[in-house]
């Protein structure tokens, strides 16, 4: 029984830090729709983390934990941690006016209007690829992505769309 002391400690770490979440960030929510908008999904998602999390040593206790169960709930944990880190990296973006439908559409369609076609990408990549393993440029700690497109044969507006 003094196995379970810890993950019943963390359970209960992770949900009152929730609920010290929900309970400072209501004031600052109300005022900002889109912040409103991170704030549900982040607090959302945190909570299934906290779910998943509780379901596994939940299901280890009552010994009904098998593999398919095992790999379910890890990959449950593994969605929700990455789409935290997701909206962690749109959180300036949002907390600057910016809705979440805009950061998306933002960041998928920034090269939209490229005249490097997929095939030039590809074909890119694969050089840089080639070149960063055979000359190992990235060990230099002055590299530049201007000096990388010379030393590629770009130059750096293709370089940075690869």
């Amino acid at each position: 029984m003094t196995q379970y002391v810890i993950p019943v400690a963390q359970i209960i770490s992770m949900s009152a830090y929730l609920g010290v979440v929900i309970f400072l960030f209501q004031k600052i929510s109300r005022t900002q729709v889109a912040v409103k908008q991170w704030f549900v999904y982040i607090t959302s998602l945190f909570a299934l983390f906290v779910v998943s999390f509780a379901s596994y040593y939940f299901l280890v206790w009552l010994g009904w934990l098998t593999p398919t169960w095992d790999y379910m709930i890890s990959f449950s944990m593994t969605i929700f941690i990455y789409a935290l880190l997701w909206l962690g990296y749109l959180q300036n973006k949002t907390f600057n006016g910016y809705g979440l439908t805009e950061n998306v559409e933002k960041v998928v369609l920034k090269y939209r209007s490229s005249s490097l076609t997929k095939s030039a990408a590809q074909e890119l990549a694969e050089k840089l690829d080639f070149s960063m393993r055979e000359n190992q440029w990235y060990l230099e700690s002055d590299l530049s992505l201007e000096r990388l497109s010379v030393l590629v044969g770009t130059n750096k507006h293709s370089l940075s769309q690869v």
